[in-house]
C-alpha cells in the first residue's frame, strides 16, 4: 500500500469506460496494460489504506 499522492494543478486527458452489469465500485480505479490501481479517501491515512487494500482484494 502506497500512502503518497500527487496533488497539483494540471490538465489531463483520460478515457472513462462504463461497464454495464458489472460489480459497483466505491471509488475510482485505474487500469492500463501494465498497472491496476485503486484509490481510497478517508479521514485518516490508516482508514484509507484499509479501504484501498480491501478494494484490491475484491
Amino acid at each position: 500500500v502506497c500512502g503518497t499522492a500527487i496533488e497539483a494543478p494540471m490538465r489531463i486527458i483520460y478515457q472513462v469506460e462504463v461497464i454495464k452489469d458489472s460489480r459497483p465500485i466505491q471509488e475510482p480505479q485505474y487500469e492500463n496494460d501494465e498497472y491496476y490501481a485503486v484509490t481510497a479517501f478517508a479521514t485518516t491515512l490508516d482508514e484509507a489504506a484499509k479501504k484501498a487494500t480491501g478494494y484490491m482484494i475484491d
